[in-house]
């Protein structure tokens, strides 16, 4: 450990000596390690966008350094961009994204209230950054993002609970399932043997379901699980892995 105090440089008489300080400065140097820049990745749907983050960004080069997006896995914190305009709906690239990542990854965009932002919540982003940030308050939040970053989360929602509104509506994993099945266009006797359960226990999840969505009719099942991703994959293929306690 490097102790260094103000009565160690002063000379005779009390006085400071400034060549002793710059001697042990020097000295000192080698172990002096500057902390790297943080390494940031940037998504979005426009290129003029990248590229002007990337401009902002080019003016701290102590401290942040800006990654191709092909090495974004080697990133520390990710941007990434969500378009207001569109309507909210799974994004896979993203989902991907916060599954195989220990980045901090943040929706970029400007309201954060937008569909598009609400979806990137509930898939599960760390935050929201707002792009009226000015360079230095971006960087700020970039290194802070960063300074508490944590290992790889384990509590992200599977594909079907990403939509905004499956979060809200509160529906357990297995009623997900059975209004993906039924979205499919299987019958509630088709749905019991994928899932192995019983045709009540399946009636006493489609009851459950079409309350929490405020449906009444199969039909309005099948509309409001469409639009909301929760299209299922083939029985065959879905079947094995839909085995799991409601």
């Amino acid at each position: 450990m490097i102790i260094w105090s103000l009565e160690s440089t002063q000379g005779s008489g009390g006085r400071l000596d400034v060549r002793q300080i710059v001697d042990r400065l020097w000295r000192f140097l080698p172990y002096i390690h500057a902390v790297p820049p943080v390494r940031v990745a940037v998504s979005d749907p426009h290129e003029l966008v990248v590229a002007g983050i990337g401009a902002l960004l080019a003016r701290f080069p102590d401290r942040v350094e800006l990654l191709d997006w092909s090495d974004c896995a080697e990133a520390d914190v990710v941007l990434y961009g969500v378009d207001a305009e569109k309507p909210a709906s799974h994004d896979a690239g993203l989902h991907q994204l916060l599954r195989n990542t220990s980045a901090q990854v943040f929706a970029f965009g400007w309201n954060k209230e937008s569909p598009g932002a609400l979806a990137a919540s509930a898939c599960g982003v760390h935050g929201f950054a707002h792009k009226q940030l000015t360079a230095e308050q971006l960087v700020d939040l970039i290194e802070v993002a960063h300074d508490t970053r944590s290992h790889r989360r384990t509590d992200l929602s599977d594909d079907s609970e990403c939509h905004p509104e499956v979060l809200a509506a509160g529906l357990t994993r297995r009623e997900s399932q059975v209004l993906s099945l039924i979205a499919s266009g299987l019958s509630n006797g088709e749905i019991a043997d994928a899932l192995y359960l019983s045709i009540n226990s399946i009636k006493t999840y489609i009851r459950s379901a079409y309350h929490k969505i405020g449906v009444q009719r199969r039909s309005q099942a099948v509309l409001w699980a469409t639009r909301h991703g929760l299209a299922a994959a083939p029985v065959e293929e879905a079947a094995p892995l839909l085995r799991r306690p409601g």
